[in-house]
């Protein structure tokens, strides 16, 4: 197979991965690996929430697969959209072509990243995965399914776009795209919650995107507490920004 000209970082924030971080990522540069792609880095991204436990798994998988593995601290975090601002914030200058983002558990599944790095190869500034657009899948609970499809079907109502999924978290940035979601950050990613992932998706609307399907898997059965109050309270929040004081981006 021909190698890939494409210089990618991989991040992922850790949590309590424990009972699988070790099989999933072997999995991720196992996958990595078959593409054939120029290079790669993981960086796994430990803040206050990441478990003891965990980070010595992690720790120790460095050591084995130093060459790939890069393991970045932001303990300071103040919540996990701050922990991925810090994150892009700290890799926005290096020379990585495109940045990964994705789930350390096996929520999403590494055998996708090719059909990212298909579009890659198109050229697309900002990709992501859409667990409901056609060959997409969601195994899980049905109440956790309804909630990200209610979240996306009620902020398609009051904002135009063509993506099916505007809740996931399995995205690809060029350095372009990349640089401009840092750059508006702190003027329109203002949900301390997973609503963050709407936040950022209606913001990069207005670049050369593209979705592709991915195959999701969640077991846990309960919605972190109060996250529908909250979300719905960051959707008004963005209804008053963008419609009624009609906020722009600096794209």
């Amino acid at each position: 197979m021909e190698t890939i000209n494409l210089n990618l970082a991989v991040i992922l924030t850790l949590g309590s991965e424990e009972k699988t971080i070790d099989e999933f990522t072997i999995s991720l540069i196992d996958a990595l690996s078959k593409l054939n792609i120029y290079n790669f880095k993981i960086f796994f991204v430990k803040d206050k929430k990441t478990t003891r436990k965990t980070s010595e798994i992690i720790s120790e998988l460095q050591i084995k697969k130093f060459d790939k593995i890069e393991i970045m601290n932001v303990a300071n975090s103040k919540s996990h959209p701050n922990t991925w601002y810090q994150t892009y914030n700290n890799l926005v200058n290096t020379n990585y072509d495109y940045f990964l983002a994705m789930d350390a558990g096996f929520a999403h599944n590494p055998e996708d990243i090719g059909k990212f790095v298909m579009k890659i190869n198109e050229n697309y500034d900002y990709i992501c995965g859409s667990r409901f657009s056609h060959k997409g899948s969601y195994n899980g609970p049905i109440s956790r399914q309804l909630v990200s499809r209610l979240g996306t079907v009620m902020t398609k109502i009051f904002f135009s776009t063509e993506m099916t999924d505007l809740t996931s978290g399995f995205d690809c940035f060029s350095s372009k795209a990349l640089k401009i979601l840092v750059r508006n950050w702190k003027d329109h990613i203002k949900s301390d919650n997973h609503f963050y992932n709407t936040e950022q998706r209606y913001l990069l609307n207005r670049l050369n995107w593209a979705e592709v399907p991915i195959r999701y898997k969640k077991t846990s059965t309960k919605l972190p507490k109060g996250s529908i109050y909250k979300s719905l309270k960051d959707l008004i929040a963005m209804i008053i920004r963008y419609k009624i004081k009609k906020i722009k981006f600096d794209i």
